[in-house]
């Protein structure tokens, strides 16, 4: 996929399992250049998400908090949002989750 025109870009990659935290990468770009990356860990609670398996709203927002909280990763999220509104850009987000990891089943499949 090609980059929108004019928009900010939000990358968040979820890596392989480390002792019950999962590393993640934002990187965070904006038009006509610069980039920030940034670094932190994720917990998920896949009970509480297999709990929340058809209640969308509430799997997405149990999956957003668990993501983000790493207190910093969630700073430099809002922080990229906030950039991205205060210059009436679109923002797009992508979820990266190397397949080798084995993250992606864990992660998106909590509730399979």
């Amino acid at each position: 996929m090609g980059e929108i025109k004019n928009s900010f870009e939000i990358e968040i990659a979820i890596h392989s399992l480390e002792n019950q935290l999962y590393p993640v990468e934002l990187r965070f770009s904006q038009p006509g250049g610069g980039l920030q990356l940034h670094s932190g860990t994720a917990q998920f609670d896949f009970d509480r998400l297999r709990g929340l398996e058809l209640d969308l709203k509430g799997y997405g927002k149990a999956l957003f908090e668990s993501l983000f909280g790493d207190g910093k990763l969630r700073s430099w999220f809002d922080q990229a949002i906030a950039n991205a509104g205060g210059q009436d850009s679109p923002v797009r987000i992508r979820l990266v989750i190397p397949q080798k990891s084995g993250t992606a089943p864990a992660v998106l499949g909590a509730a399979a």
